[in-house]
């Protein structure tokens, strides 16, 4: 029910510290956030004063990786398991079925 970016990305770092019984799907939805990777530079990555007039936040999370836009139209997820058990086609199948269920197709 949250979307507040700070703390989905704060939950999903506790569930990968061990916070959690694994396996974890998380799934959730942030307000309009700009996400940056730990390594990135915010003032080569974004237009900082755009994001302020626009309300965007700017998060930060714990993980490498790019550059990324979330809004209330972008659902993510984490799979947050054990390292034997890191199937990306299953979690992909899993994610199908369920949405299948409720009358949603993913591609």
């Amino acid at each position: 029910p949250f979307q507040n970016p700070f703390l989905n990305l704060a939950l999903e770092d506790h569930f990968l510290r061990g916070g959690a019984d694994l396996p974890v799907l998380f799934l959730y939805v942030n307000r309009p956030c700009v996400v940056l990777g730990r390594f990135q530079n915010p003032w080569l990555e974004t237009q900082l004063s755009y994001l302020v007039e626009k309300d965007i936040w700017l998060v930060r999370r714990q993980s490498g990786g790019g550059c990324v836009f979330h809004d209330e139209g972008n659902l993510n997820f984490s799979f947050i398991t054990p390292d034997p058990m890191i199937n990306r086609r299953k979690h992909a199948e899993l994610l199908q079925e369920a949405f299948k269920k409720a009358d949603i197709s993913l591609e």
